[in-house]
């Protein structure tokens, strides 16, 4: 069975995920502002590997627009 943390320990996690959420936000806001995706979009696109580029051609070609 794993062991609990103490409240030191504790307060730590909890500061370090709340810091690392902050970041992930900010990210996913930065990517948002930048290439016009939505929230959705941005994780699609981080976690699939596609560049802004091609996600822009991408979202151009959905709304029926042309490269």
């Amino acid at each position: 069975m794993a062991q609990t943390l103490d409240d030191s320990e504790m307060a730590r996690w909890i500061a370090w995920k709340r810091a690392n959420d902050a970041v992930l936000t900010a990210v996913a806001r930065e990517i948002q502002d930048a290439a016009g995706l939505s929230a959705a979009e941005a994780v699609e696109q981080r976690e699939s590997g596609v560049t802004r580029e091609q996600a822009a051609a991408l979202r151009a070609l959905r709304r029926g627009g042309s490269l």
